[in-house]
């Protein structure tokens, strides 16, 4: 429940920045659903760009990326009793970026042979 209420205070303060409704209305509301597309859209830029304190840029694992807007709904659904918000834009960015940067974003190390030779030939040896 923490996280979700820290995703759903980043949501919070970007909309109370910009004087919008933080909550969604009960009836379809095009206005708030592009509002909330635009906070799709600065997240989705923040997860990709990432920067690591040695200054490296790695994006977000897709599940981060995905926690921030289901943590959203949890907050606004069960605390405030207010409807799900779902945008095909945010579904489309779900997937786009699911697609994009899947999985593993750092480079596993490889196996090298270079220092296990010699013991490899004395166990041949035996």
């Amino acid at each position: 429940m923490s996280n979700a209420l820290n995703h759903f205070v980043k949501w919070k303060n970007f909309a109370e920045q910009r004087q919008w409704l933080v909550l969604p209305p009960e009836e379809d509301d095009p206005i708030f659903d592009a509002r909330f597309d635009m906070f799709v859209i600065d997240q989705y830029n923040k997860h990709k760009n990432r920067t690591l304190i040695s200054g490296k840029k790695l994006p977000n694992k897709p599940e981060a990326f995905r926690a921030v807007f289901s943590g959203i709904n949890n907050i606004a659904s069960t605390l405030f009793d207010s409807p799900r918000i779902q945008t095909p834009l945010l579904k489309k960015a779900r997937r786009s970026y699911t697609r994009l940067y899947p999985g593993n974003t750092l480079k596993k190390k490889l196996f090298h042979w270079s220092s296990t030779p010699s013991k490899i030939w004395q166990i041949w040896r035996v």
